[in-house]
């Protein structure tokens, strides 16, 4: 037989990473809170935090502003990568 029996669960299972998905957290019929409810009282979700981070540089790029600084900032550096003279004045703006 494949997997843990119940009693397992109750025994063992203490923590339980998600990536935030929708069907792992919640309120209702969610599988963090079903296992709760029916095995795990004790049990503690914990988000992915790469996953957390993913989200919120999404979240920023998706303001204007910010895409506006990022292409700022490319140019820049194409900029003062061009030649060695032009890094070198980017550099000594740099130090003000």
């Amino acid at each position: 037989m494949w997997g843990l029996s119940q009693n397992e669960i109750v025994e063992h299972l203490v923590c339980l990473r998600t990536n935030g998905a929708s069907t792992f957290q919640g309120v209702k019929f969610e599988i963090i809170v079903l296992m709760r409810i029916e095995q795990a009282p004790y049990l503690i979700e914990i988000h992915c935090m790469s996953c957390r981070v993913n989200l919120v540089v999404k979240i920023l790029f998706s303001i204007l502003m910010v895409s506006e600084l990022k292409i700022l900032f490319q140019s820049l550096y194409g900029y003062s990568s061009s030649s060695p003279k032009c890094h070198v004045e980017f550099q000594k703006f740099a130090k003000i």
